[in-house]
């Protein structure tokens, strides 16, 4: 993106133009005569006295402030605290704080269903030009329904798994015990 060179005379004072400049994840602050931003500054459309040979005028931006912030997707406790960044900084994410009974953390994703950007626990994360909310995936937690023979003469009886909060019929007994 360009801004027109504005002319004006010397000797002449004039509002400069308008801004039209953008840059990705910062903040225009103004012109200045000096690059590094050590000259003589301007506001835009400040009034601006032309002198001899004219002037190159550059912009100066600020970089942008971003939050990312983390939602526990139903949990059912915890928190997990939420990032300051700058645009482009990279720096490790949070490890997740939250519980949800019955369920296992699994990672961070950028969309609640899980079909988003997926990152794990401390992974690098580069922030975009937006604020960011990661969701926390989560895994259903199974538990084995372990049959003991409780002095079985004969039979077998394989663990059964259940998921959390799920009903289920039990395996039929396979067990026997002479005299009972």
């Amino acid at each position: 993106n360009t801004m027109t060179n504005q002319l004006i005379d010397y000797g002449q004072t004039e509002n400069l133009n308008a801004n039209t400049l953008f840059r990705t994840g910062y903040t225009f602050t103004g012109w200045n005569t000096n690059i590094n931003g050590l000259g003589t500054p301007y506001a835009d459309q400040d009034p601006y006295l032309m002198g001899l040979g004219g002037q190159t005028l550059f912009a100066q931006w600020s970089v942008n402030n971003y939050v990312l912030s983390y939602d526990g997707n139903n949990n059912t406790g915890g928190a997990t605290t939420s990032q300051n960044f700058t645009y482009n900084q990279t720096q490790a994410l949070n490890s997740n704080g939250f519980i949800r009974t019955g369920y296992t953390f699994v990672e961070w994703n950028t969309s609640s269903d899980g079909l988003g950007l997926s990152y794990a626990e401390g992974e690098n994360f580069t922030m975009p030009a937006s604020n960011i909310e990661l969701s926390a995936i989560w895994a259903l937690d199974s538990y084995d329904v372990i049959f003991d023979d409780n002095n079985a003469t004969s039979g077998t009886m394989a663990n059964q798994t259940i998921d959390f909060n799920t009903s289920e019929n039990l395996n039929a007994n396979a067990f026997e015990r002479t005299g009972y």
